[in-house]
């Protein structure tokens, strides 16, 4: 059966798992660096990095957008994955707690649905900053007063946001990680 991100990432095989992961960095980092350019642009007064800021905003925020709809089928293989292993059955506690025993298979539930509540409200900054950016580009065209102070308020979001994705990050690792719990 081809993977979920067949059609995204062309002919690499992934499962729903690592596409969740890949796409997840993705925005992370790229928020990260979005930032770093955005102050950037701020000291030595760069147009140009504005516009760079702006343009990979919009692709980091849709990419944190396709990480969102990612973890739903990452959630379903990592259960099936859990009832598929016969020992790791034999060895749960109770389906309802915390975790499992096997600690290279350690699996937090508790974790799991933190972090998809925080994933939620994750997507809803990812899809501030999209529109934000987006209505930024359009300013740049017609209204440059309005466009700078728009950036102004892009990099305090972008900051927030990068804040809270994360915080959401460390609770996904929290999912399969123990040593983080």
């Amino acid at each position: 059966m081809a993977p979920l991100g067949g059609f995204i990432f062309g002919y690499i095989k992934m499962n729903p798992i690592q596409i969740h992961l890949v796409t997840n960095h993705i925005a992370i980092v790229g928020y990260i660096f979005i930032i770093l350019i955005g102050c950037l642009a701020i000291i030595f007064r760069v147009v140009q990095y504005r516009y760079l800021v702006y343009g990979l905003t919009l692709v980091c925020s849709v990419v944190g957008g396709l990480s969102y709809f990612s973890g739903q089928k990452a959630m379903e293989q990592k259960y099936q994955m859990v009832l598929d292993n016969t020992d790791l059955r034999e060895n749960i506690i109770n389906l309802k707690t915390n975790s499992y025993l096997r600690q290279e298979e350690c699996f937090s539930r508790i974790a799991l649905e933190k972090h998809e509540a925080m994933a939620e409200i994750a997507l809803i900054f990812f899809s501030m900053d999209l529109i934000l950016a987006f209505i930024g580009i359009v300013s740049c065209l017609k209204w440059p007063m309005l466009e700078k102070f728009l950036f102004g308020i892009l990099l305090l979001l972008l900051s927030i946001s990068t804040f809270w994705i994360i915080q959401m990050a460390h609770e996904g690792g929290k999912i399969n990680h123990s040593a983080l719990r």
